[in-house]
């Protein structure tokens, strides 16, 4: 195949995985919708609350799937964990403090993480971690899927330190 579009149209594919650079995900999960595909597309699912309303507008509409990639949900240690907070089996929970990082070997200027035409950045591209799997353990306590927090503080860092 060559090309997304040629890819959307092909009536053997059933679903497609986005992981393209963070500002296209709207424009090719709303297109994959509309052309009848069900998407998993890569953290973050959108820019902004419009495009992911959009994208989850266009897969309603479709009939199709559309769901945010985080490796960690299906995890068996994740579900366990869950698992244990419902039950009360570790006691109560009463704080929850959450951190995500990774090594770079260096600071990389050209790295997509600096470009700001790419959506990049700290926060949006690892930041989902924490607050994701805050959310889960906060909803496990709380008997729901996921806790919709009042707010939520974060800090990144990004370069020489």
């Amino acid at each position: 195949l060559d090309g997304y579009d040629a890819l959307l149209a092909d009536s053997q594919v059933d679903a497609v995985y986005i992981s393209i650079p963070h500002p296209g995900h709207a424009e090719w999960a709303i297109k994959a919708a509309e052309a009848g595909k069900h998407v998993l597309c890569e953290k973050p699912l959108a820019l902004t609350a419009f495009e992911a309303d959009a994208m989850m507008h266009a897969a309603r509409k479709a009939g199709t799937f559309l769901g945010e990639a985080f490796m960690y949900r299906l995890h068996p240690q994740t579900r366990q964990l869950v698992e244990l907070i419902k039950s009360g089996a570790i006691g109560e929970v009463r704080m929850i403090k959450s951190s995500f990082g990774f090594a770079m070997p260096g600071f990389m200027p050209e790295h997509r993480l600096y470009a700001n035409d790419l959506a990049g950045g700290g926060i949006l591209d690892v930041g989902g971690y924490p607050v994701s799997m805050a959310r889960l353990i906060a909803g496990a306590a709380t008997g729901q899927p996921f806790a919709e927090p009042d707010k939520v503080l974060g800090a990144a860092h990004l370069g020489q330190s």
